[in-house]
């Protein structure tokens, strides 16, 4: 069987901080600088040794039976169970993939408590709200969202709601998608991440109604399937304890 060298696919959910799973992802990159095989078999070995520890990170510093975790925990032990002399450096190839893309998410990790949120900004008048909107601009994520993009001034706020709900939706694709693929219960964490995802996309497009913004045409499509009601009312009768874990980070692209 020819291993699989498809990219991560999914939502990490660490319950761990960013400089723990750095450091941790160091120690493994080390520890395979540091050996070195004689022979074939021993390549194997250490291909096999390299995979479980990776597979330890995932499950230490993971949140246990979340999709994107499980599939990408799969997909090691299946190179574990298959690797021969023949498919070793496509494994080790594969492997290195998983420490580097989950690497590269690090700098836009975030912690449940501070997802970028819209909400307090529908209470208020249109001025305070594009003030507000700004001052939300500083949230570590949401300036990543939005980023350096040239955009005129009549466009500003039309483009920071636009990027934000899209934000939101992609976290909505891939949940949903995650329960279709697991055929079971996401876990308590994805579950509130869902319905915070939900929200957090129907208070942006109810701030765009409210306040006369663009609603551009990819925008209006999402929005078309949406049952914004629902989709808060859900949201606002979950408790906020999950968001009180400093823990909780996700990690996307």
């Amino acid at each position: 069987m020819t291993p699989t060298t498809n990219h991560i696919q999914g939502i990490l959910i660490s319950c761990t901080d960013v400089h723990t799973i750095e450091q941790r992802i160091g120690e493994i990159r080390d520890w395979a600088n540091k050996h070195h095989a004689a022979n074939a078999q021993e390549e194997i070995k250490l291909t096999k040794a390299f995979c479980r520890k990776i597979i330890n990170l995932l499950d230490d510093c993971f949140v246990d039976g979340v999709w994107a975790v499980e599939k990408t925990k799969r997909r090691l032990k299946t190179h574990i169970d298959s690797v021969n002399d023949t498919l070793v450096g496509v494994v080790q190839c594969d492997a290195a993939s998983v420490l580097a893309e989950i690497q590269s998410m690090l700098p836009n990790a975030v912690s449940f408590a501070n997802l970028p949120s819209c909400r307090p900004l529908l209470a208020l008048t249109k001025e305070l709200a594009i003030s507000g909107l700004k001052k939300l601009s500083d949230n570590k994520i949401f300036h990543t969202i939005v980023d350096a993009v040239e955009i005129s001034a009549d466009t500003v706020e039309s483009v920071r709601l636009g990027k934000l709900l899209k934000y939101y939706n992609h976290y909505v694709e891939e949940l949903e998608s995650a329960m279709e693929e697991k055929q079971g219960a996401l876990t308590a964490p994805e579950q509130w991440l869902l319905a915070k995802s939900r929200a957090e996309r129907a208070y942006s497009y109810q701030l765009m109604l409210k306040h006369g913004v663009t609603i551009s045409k990819d925008i209006a499509e999402i929005m078309n399937t949406v049952n914004i009601d629902d989709d808060i009312r859900q949201y606002e009768a979950l408790p906020n304890k999950i968001i009180d874990n400093p823990g909780n980070l996700t990690l996307a692209k």
